[in-house]
């Protein structure tokens, strides 16, 4: 029988993107997931597994606090990317990446207006696997801006689609 340490990174694939060279790749949760966060369940009872991965690595975890990703890519669990942080934290967060949102979205999570197929047929088509669109145009046909394809195309947002 497994240990609940190898059934954690039984799920886990460090070989996945790499964010910045400065941190390096990320370890990117394989398992089942929730809203992009994996989920791990121990003791009949579920657990985002970046927190587990904290928990893993011998750090504590107050009450109330939250594990941030510096890496800003949810599914990943590798201890040098996350650190601990509250809703003020995380927020300011946010807002110093230039993540943050405060009104409607439709997107799948957070503030996002696309969603995941959204972007990969936005990664094909400018991507010259099919026609080629110019990021004007293709911001036209999925209502944004084409400063926001541009960054679809260069990986600065989504980073985690592969």
């Amino acid at each position: 029988m497994k240990t609940v340490i190898q059934r954690f990174w039984f799920h886990v694939d460090k070989n996945g993107p790499i964010i910045t060279q400065e941190l390096g790749n990320c370890w990117v949760w394989i398992g089942c997931k929730h809203e992009c966060y994996g989920q791990f369940r121990i003791n009949n009872e579920r657990i985002q597994a970046h927190r587990m991965s904290w928990i893993l690595d011998g750090f504590e975890l107050p009450d109330g606090a939250l594990v941030c990703h510096k890496c800003d890519n949810p599914p990943c669990v590798r201890p040098s990317h996350l650190f601990l942080g509250t809703e003020l934290i995380n927020t300011l967060d946010k807002i110093n990446k230039g993540r943050y949102y405060n009104g409607n979205h439709n997107g799948e999570h957070g503030s996002n207006k696309l969603t995941e197929i959204q972007v990969l047929e936005i990664r094909k088509l400018i991507s010259g696997a099919v026609p080629a669109k110019n990021c004007i145009e293709l911001g036209k046909i999925y209502g944004v801006t084409s400063n926001t394809i541009q960054k679809i195309k260069d990986r600065i947002t989504w980073r985690y689609l592969l």
